[in-house]
């Protein structure tokens, strides 16, 4: 008889986990507050339409929270908000592994915490107000965001404000030399960038105000902005 060699192949398989809140906590490490009681992991896409200033989605002090996709806002007329003071880390190799307010108003507020959205390839966009109709608020109040790229104003509207010693950096390795941060990337897109008193804005390649739609970034006293291929663009 002869024997014949099947071979079965297996991918991972990547959950979508949604904020419940059931806990009451507002904590992010709590698996209760996690659909199926599972706190999302690095290969995971997590949803998040819940949290407001008074009481946000918070990433403590000493927590690493790490996800494949997380979209705040994900829904039209939806809301969210994620404060981070330790560290997230979302890593995609394709789409968009960090959106915030991606169709609805969303936040992602670091109060001296450790942000990176972590990519490759230029498909990979990391946005802030993506879809139109959307508004998307990014807040580096101290601490940093690290990013291969950053896209505010999408589609929608999106605004970055960077300040008391935080930092916002496009300076991730990639493949492709991409590293860009861009202002109203669509036509319908509206973006801005503030940076206050202590604050930083750093791109190794390349920085866009208003690409295809409306720019506008705005350095107050003892703001900081460094392009380092001064390859600066307007539109």
């Amino acid at each position: 008889m002869a024997l014949s060699a099947i071979l079965f192949s297996f991918s991972a398989i990547s959950d979508t986990v949604t904020w419940t809140g059931s806990a009451d906590d507002w904590l992010w490490g709590t698996s209760g507050n996690w659909s199926a009681d599972a706190v999302p992991t690095a290969g995971d896409t997590a949803i998040v339409n819940a949290g407001t200033s008074a009481n946000p989605v918070l990433v403590a002090t000493g927590e690493s929270a790490d996800v494949n996709i997380l979209r705040i806002a994900s829904e039209e007329n939806s809301s969210g908000l994620v404060e981070v003071s330790g560290t997230l880390t979302a890593a995609l190799g394709g789409g968009a592994a960090l959106s915030i307010g991606h169709a609805g108003t969303g936040t992602l507020r670091i109060a001296n915490g450790s942000v990176t959205a972590t990519s490759n390839t230029r498909s990979t966009r990391h946005t802030v107000g993506a879809l139109e109709g959307s508004s998307g608020t990014l807040v580096v109040d101290g601490g940093s965001f690290t990013s291969y790229n950053l896209d505010v104003g999408v589609s929608g509207i999106g605004t970055a404000v960077v300040g008391n010693g935080g930092v916002l950096q496009m300076n991730a390795t990639g493949s492709d030399g991409n590293q860009d941060l861009s202002l109203g990337r669509n036509t319908t897109g509206v973006g801005y960038v503030t940076i206050n008193d202590g604050g930083l804005v750093s791109t190794i390649r390349t920085l866009h105000v208003g690409r295809s739609g409306k720019g506008t970034i705005l350095v107050n006293h003892g703001g900081n902005i460094s392009i380092s291929k001064s390859s600066a663009m307007a539109s």
